[in-house]
């Protein structure tokens, strides 16, 4: 968590001070990688496991069959689960230097599929 550095951009629920963004950090941003790496960090303090895969400037946060976080290092996306009125899937996003609220957001979505009928066990 970075909690250390603080800026008049971002203020953190949890922090009194603000802090920097990953990506207008002057020092270093971190990559996809690491952002991805934070992410699951934070699901795993809440009970939920999860798997990084790197490639191509992108990391993935593989959660459960129909969840798959992906991070630019700026970001984080997921699909909703809702598709919009031409059909097209509705995705969520976060950004990426707040992975504790991102995970928050993420976990509901978790128990929702959870929760959801299997298509394999239905047999469909």
């Amino acid at each position: 968590m970075r909690h250390e550095k603080s800026n008049a951009w971002n203020r953190c629920a949890c922090c009194p001070e603000p802090r920097q963004p990953v990506g207008l950090d002057p020092i270093r941003p971190l990559s996809a990688l690491e952002t991805a790496d934070e992410l699951r960090a934070a699901l795993a303090r809440m009970g939920i496991p999860a798997d990084v895969h790197e490639g191509l400037d992108l990391a993935l946060v593989s959660v459960w069959t129909g969840l798959a976080v992906w991070t630019d290092g700026f970001w984080y996306r997921w699909w909703t689960g809702r598709r919009s009125r031409t059909g097209r899937w509705l995705y969520a996003h976060h950004p990426a230097f707040e992975p504790e609220r991102a995970a928050l957001r993420i976990a509901a979505r978790y128990a929702e599929l959870r929760e959801a009928p299997s298509v394999v066990a239905v047999g469909a």
